[in-house]
């Protein structure tokens, strides 16, 4: 939609989803944790509204592509080692943002994580998984990227360093999809990520 010449994601239920409380509160969790953070790098939010239609929120549009449609279209551009880093970077960035405000984004995944399309800046979106302090009872995750204590509904268990295991699946899609084999301290850090016994950790990726 077009508000004021500038352009937004609109996202709404659908007509036979719009009377479903749990669907409602994850819309306005979505926008709570949204609204509070200032990052770069993650989706930015105008406002939650409600029309004849039911509840909606207004976000940035984003030009671009999620990291699954870049692999699909150009498989080469991970494989420029700088392009990878560049892309842990910022993804690090935003996750750090979040975990600063208590928040565990949980639902890590290639379609989640936009490229903008001038200078494949990333973008995470869709908060409305998230695990929130104080809204944690719409979490959500995608079973093929998720932590250990995620798949098997460990909630209690669920901290930042859940994230950083999405991280580390992150490093071995890119891999596999993309054909190549990263450099050692690349696949020292994804090690790291994926530790099962959760000692995993932030690190710098150079």
């Amino acid at each position: 939609v077009v508000i004021g010449g500038e352009e937004y994601f609109k996202k709404q239920l659908t007509s036979d989803c719009r009377d479903d409380l749990r669907l409602r509160m994850a819309l306005y969790k979505e926008f709570n944790v949204g609204n509070r953070i200032d990052c770069p790098h993650i989706v930015k939010y105008k406002g939650i509204y409600e029309d004849e239609q039911g509840v909606y929120v207004l976000m940035e549009h984003i030009n671009g592509m999620s990291v699954a449609e870049k692999m699909e279209a150009e498989p080469t551009y991970f494989a420029n080692l700088h392009h990878t880093v560049r892309l842990l970077r910022q993804l690090l960035k935003a996750l750090k943002a979040l975990h600063s405000q208590n928040i565990a984004y949980l639902d890590l995944k290639p379609e989640n994580i936009m490229l903008t399309q001038v200078s494949n800046d990333v973008k995470l979106v869709d908060l409305g998984g998230c695990f929130a302090d104080s809204n944690s009872y719409t979490a959500e995750r995608t079973n093929e990227y998720a932590a250990p204590e995620l798949a098997k509904d460990e909630m209690d268990e669920v901290d930042a360093r859940t994230d950083i295991y999405g991280v580390g699946r992150l490093i071995q899609y890119i891999e596999e999809k993309a054909d190549l084999y990263l450099p050692k301290y690349l696949q020292r850090i994804k090690r790291r990520c994926l530790n099962e016994d959760k000692t995993r950790r932030y690190e710098t990726v150079d």
